[in-house]
């Protein structure tokens, strides 16, 4: 799913894989809770946030097209689905063949 140009990476380089968009963690939470069909609770901001705590990260992904030409193809919860449908696949082959030994 993730094609970059792994001769352009620069050892010791960081490169961002983002949208370009912030999300919350509850933003993230509440798009997995849908995608999975998840009716449960999650119970939000029960301690107070701690001084210094970042609420949202936006990641540039500038660098990252400019030095390996990757831009991002799919959107937070288009990525979100596809990584659950590969983890719930994943985990269903492995319970399957775990189950035969």
């Amino acid at each position: 799913m993730v094609q970059i140009n792994i001769r352009e990476w620069k050892k010791g380089e960081i490169y961002n894989g983002g949208w370009g968009k912030s999300y919350s963690i509850k933003e993230v939470g509440e798009m997995t809770k849908a995608i999975l069909g998840w009716t449960g609770s999650v119970y939000w901001n029960l301690v107070p946030r701690r001084p210094g705590e970042i609420p949202k990260i936006e990641l540039d992904f500038s660098k990252s097209k400019r030095e390996l030409g990757w831009e991002p193809s799919v959107v937070l919860k288009e990525g979100l689905e596809l990584l659950i449908s590969y983890w719930q696949k994943s985990h269903d082959k492995f319970n399957r063949s775990k189950s035969k030994t």
